[in-house]
């Protein structure tokens, strides 16, 4: 029964990405609080299969998001955090304006650079070139992001991205009095891969008492996923251990 109260984080990878995207967050946050347990989720249509990749919509890739939330519930989880990275934490708010969640208590959300707007706005072609080409390949040479990611991703999944993405934001278009859980939301203000904008229309689109932007001087996305980063400097571990210190925080007091 104890174990039941403790908080339990589901984590909420990335696309193209893997539950290895949340390890260094969950060795760092385990040492930290001894008390907080963790369920990452791997996104249907990610993990060996490149042509489950391919073939996946997005709402494959959140069907068992939704499903491990429902069997914590089920099974008398009382603490439950959600905690979304990058297209991982814009799936999370997608199930949550959905209702998805409207009989689970939800003590709080986290999302980390939530993909609610491309930096690179070339993606919103990819509906109308995915006949013409056909893949595109992460620019990273990194051995250890061959291991854990697609790094080629195929337009058919590219053109679900975009799809998904205009669907949160006319979602968000319309949440402005829905009860939520409370929302921290982390920004880097450089980041290359979400546009810092996408935090400013979820703030926006929420009434002010449910959601909280932290933004912080980086040019890294998704710096919770510490291991892959070159050239990790100072200023990377400063905003890395603030945001561990804000989730730790936020974490004590539901544990109270």
């Amino acid at each position: 029964m104890i174990q039941k109260q403790q908080p339990v984080f589901v984590l909420v990878h990335g696309f193209s990405a893997s539950t290895f995207e949340f390890e260094a967050f969950k060795s760092v946050m385990s040492k930290k609080d001894p008390d907080v347990l963790f369920s990452s989720v791997l996104l249907g249509g990610h993990g060996r299969d490149f042509e489950a990749f391919k073939s996946a919509t997005y709402d494959d890739w959140f069907l068992p998001v939704y499903q491990e939330v429902s069997r914590l519930h089920a099974l008398g989880f009382q603490n439950i955090v959600l905690f979304g990275a990058s297209t991982g934490g814009a799936g999370v708010l997608h199930l949550l304006l959905n209702g998805a969640f409207d009989q689970v208590s939800i003590r709080h959300v986290f999302l980390i650079d939530p993909y609610i707007e491309p930096k690179n706005r070339m993606l919103y072609l990819a509906p109308w070139l995915k006949f013409i080409v056909r893949n595109t390949r992460s620019s990273s040479s990194e051995l250890i992001e061959y291991q854990h990611w697609y790094t080629n991703r195929p337009a058919e999944a590219l053109t679900q991205l975009i799809r998904f993405v205009k669907k949160v934001r006319s979602q968000l278009a319309l949440a402005k009095h829905l009860v939520l859980p409370p929302i921290t939301v982390f920004t880097a203000e450089f980041d290359p891969t979400s546009a810092t904008e996408g935090a400013s229309i979820v703030e926006a689109s929420l009434e002010k008492s449910q959601v909280d932007v932290l933004r912080y001087p980086s040019n890294r996305h998704v710096i919770i996923e510490s291991q892959t980063k070159k050239n990790w400097s100072e200023l990377d571990q400063a905003n890395f251990n603030l945001i561990i210190d804000t989730i730790y925080s936020k974490t004590q007091i539901i544990k109270n």
